[in-house]
């Protein structure tokens, strides 16, 4: 006889990460982040506790706006290096997906603004990127085992 599977509550469903509640919440977070982090010049919104945190803006790969992430990330000598976790679901992040169409991006570090160019880490140095990754975020260890899919390493490099 096969063991029972827990039951989700109705709590645990509205906060799911998949969640419409989650998204709207998510969105909603996300510009007001971007709007703050802009607004300080980054010295409000550009850490999350000790997690130094970035603004990555992409041009999108079919309608052709402009949109801006803040992501964590971890600098690699004068590159950054930020992950597609996308919360642990099963495709990558909309933001990775309009760096194969427009590779060209700009990121604000605190309130410097740099135009930057970004690559999808191959698998060569993805194991090297990822340790540095985890050792800074060690989350992203659980998260690459909730997905079936390989947590995307994407290196900003100066234009």
């Amino acid at each position: 006889m096969a063991a029972e599977q827990p039951r989700s509550t109705a709590m645990e469903r509205k906060f799911s990460p998949f969640s419409p509640w989650m998204r709207m919440f998510m969105k909603t977070f996300t510009a007001a982040h971007t709007v703050i982090y802009r607004l300080t010049g980054g010295r409000v919104g550009g850490r999350i506790g000790a997690t130094p945190v970035l603004l990555l803006t992409t041009t999108g790969g079919k309608t052709g706006k402009r949109r801006t992430r803040p992501l964590v990330y971890v600098a690699d000598g004068n590159s950054y290096v930020v992950a597609g976790s996308a919360g642990s679901t099963s495709k990558n992040p909309a933001w990775a997906q309009n760096l194969l169409a427009n590779p060209s991006v700009e990121i604000q570090v605190g309130s410097q603004v740099l135009r930057m160019r970004a690559e999808t880490v191959q698998e060569t140095e993805h194991a090297r990127l990822w340790s540095l990754f985890t050792v800074m975020f060690p989350r992203f260890e659980e998260m690459q085992r909730q997905t079936t899919r390989q947590i995307p390493l994407v290196v900003l490099r100066p234009a």
